[in-house]
């Protein structure tokens, strides 16, 4: 039989390889959930600190910049702006209807420009614009189309301002009740062939009495402003032949 003290002994030995039986069978369980709660509280630092990279790369990528009123407002009229017309050039009937919508002349002069025209012929809209400055235009709209002349009226377009402005002009003219007699009148159509100078600004307007030309008026205005003003006025009243080769050296009228 064992002594006492062996027994003691071996009641100890068999506690030790125990014990060290259950470190080496739970140790490696028991680090594993350690570094697995150490990281996960190394992350939730990371998130919490409010001078994070990633964070702050989140934030800027999640909530773009707001763009000021002011500026959006900005682009929003560039935009409808930019091409809300009609072209200018190469016009098209189909285009003059969509003038009209935006410059307004007069109905009588539409009517006359159905009756006397071929509509069908969408080469010809009856539009011309004359620049008077950046975006300030001088529209020239056929009306009647006569035997040997036609009639216009003329509208300012300007662009420039938001929203566009048009006005209808009215001319100062002088008409002959007879032979020897000029009248003053205030008219929106005009008779005549009218030429501009691009580069003077100014419109001429020649009305031929009858086909040879013998005989009526030449004026010229010109636009301050965009306002006519009568700046010369010629005419021959006798019809007798002669003189059509020149109205140029028409006489002159006196203007008040």
């Amino acid at each position: 039989m064992l002594s006492y003290e062996a027994s003691k002994r071996s009641v100890c030995e068999l506690r030790v390889a125990f014990n060290l039986c259950l470190c080496r069978s739970f140790f490696p369980i028991f680090i594993a959930v350690l570094f697995t709660g150490c990281a996960a509280n190394e992350g939730r630092r990371s998130e919490e600190a409010p001078g994070n990279d990633a964070a702050g790369a989140r934030t800027t990528t999640s909530t773009p910049p707001a763009t000021p009123i002011d500026a959006r407002q900005s682009s929003s009229n560039t935009a409808a702006d930019a091409g809300a017309y009609p072209k200018k050039t190469g016009l098209t009937h189909k285009e003059r209807a969509a003038w009209r919508e935006i410059l307004k002349w007069p109905a009588d002069c539409e009517d006359a420009f159905a009756t006397t025209h071929n509509t069908q012929d969408d080469g010809f809209a009856g539009l011309e614009f004359y620049e008077l400055s950046d975006r300030r235009y001088l529209v020239e709209v056929a009306c009647a189309a006569g035997a040997y002349q036609g009639s216009q009226v003329y509208v300012l377009f300007d662009e420039s301002k938001s929203p566009h402005q048009t006005n209808v002009l009215s001319f100062q003219n002088y008409v002959a009740e007879d032979e020897d007699k000029l009248e003053k009148e205030e008219t929106a159509e005009l008779w005549g062939t009218a030429t501009f100078d691009a580069r003077s600004k100014q419109l001429t307007m020649l009305n031929k009495y009858r086909g040879p030309g013998d005989c009526g008026a030449l004026a010229a205005y010109g636009f301050e402003d965009g306002t006519p003003k009568l700046l010369e006025f010629r005419a021959k009243t006798k019809c007798d032949g002669r003189g059509a080769e020149n109205p140029k050296q028409w006489k002159k009228v006196l203007l008040p």
